[in-house]
Protein backbone atom coordinates (compact mmCIF):
# COMPACT_ATOMS: atom_id res chain seq x y z
CA UNK A 1 0.00 0.00 0.00
CA UNK A 2 1.23 3.36 -0.92
CA UNK A 3 -0.15 6.01 1.40
CA UNK A 4 0.68 9.65 0.47
CA UNK A 5 -0.69 13.03 1.99
CA UNK A 6 -1.58 15.99 -0.43
CA UNK A 7 1.17 14.82 -3.47
CA UNK A 8 0.22 17.37 -5.75
CA UNK A 9 -0.59 20.41 -2.87
CA UNK A 10 2.60 23.09 -4.28
CA UNK A 11 2.06 21.61 -7.80
CA UNK A 12 0.00 22.56 -10.65
CA UNK A 13 -3.02 21.51 -12.36
CA UNK A 14 -0.94 19.63 -15.52
CA UNK A 15 2.04 18.64 -13.29
CA UNK A 16 -0.33 17.38 -10.27
CA UNK A 17 -2.34 15.38 -12.94
CA UNK A 18 0.75 13.74 -14.07
CA UNK A 19 1.92 12.65 -10.35
CA UNK A 20 -2.06 10.66 -9.52
CA UNK A 21 -1.47 9.14 -13.02
CA UNK A 22 2.40 7.77 -12.05
CA UNK A 23 0.86 6.91 -9.14
CA UNK A 24 -2.00 4.62 -10.20
CA UNK A 25 0.52 3.19 -13.01
CA UNK A 26 2.73 2.36 -9.96
CA UNK A 27 -0.06 0.44 -8.41
CA UNK A 28 -0.64 -1.25 -11.12
CA UNK A 29 2.53 -2.36 -11.80
CA UNK A 30 3.45 -3.20 -8.62
CA UNK A 31 0.00 -4.70 -8.22
CA UNK A 32 -0.90 -2.76 -4.47
CA UNK A 33 -3.05 0.12 -3.86
CA UNK A 34 -2.90 3.77 -3.27
CA UNK A 35 -3.99 6.06 -0.88
CA UNK A 36 -3.93 9.70 -1.30
CA UNK A 37 -5.52 12.01 0.77
CA UNK A 38 -6.14 14.95 -1.19
CA UNK A 39 -7.96 18.02 -1.22
CA UNK A 40 -7.34 18.36 -4.97
CA UNK A 41 -11.08 17.77 -6.39
CA UNK A 42 -9.02 18.31 -10.42
CA UNK A 43 -6.93 14.83 -10.14
CA UNK A 44 -9.65 12.46 -8.12
CA UNK A 45 -10.83 11.44 -11.43
CA UNK A 46 -7.71 9.18 -11.94
CA UNK A 47 -8.55 6.55 -9.49
CA UNK A 48 -10.83 3.67 -9.37
CA UNK A 49 -12.73 4.32 -6.04
CA UNK A 50 -13.39 7.34 -4.13
CA UNK A 51 -14.08 8.42 -0.67
CA UNK A 52 -15.11 12.27 0.66
CA UNK A 53 -14.80 12.90 3.78
CA UNK A 54 -16.55 15.42 5.89
CA UNK A 55 -16.17 16.41 9.72
CA UNK A 56 -14.08 12.70 9.91
CA UNK A 57 -17.03 11.17 8.22
CA UNK A 58 -17.68 9.55 4.76
CA UNK A 59 -19.80 11.76 3.27
CA UNK A 60 -20.27 10.22 -0.02
CA UNK A 61 -20.11 6.54 -0.62
CA UNK A 62 -17.69 5.43 -3.57
CA UNK A 63 -17.10 6.31 -7.01
CA UNK A 64 -16.51 2.77 -9.14
CA UNK A 65 -15.50 3.32 -12.27
CA UNK A 66 -14.91 -0.03 -14.34
CA UNK A 67 -17.10 -2.19 -12.94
Amino acid sequence: MLLTDEPTAVLDSVMGRKVMELLKQAAHEHHTGVLAVTHDHRAIDVFDRIRVMEYGRIKEKEKIKNE
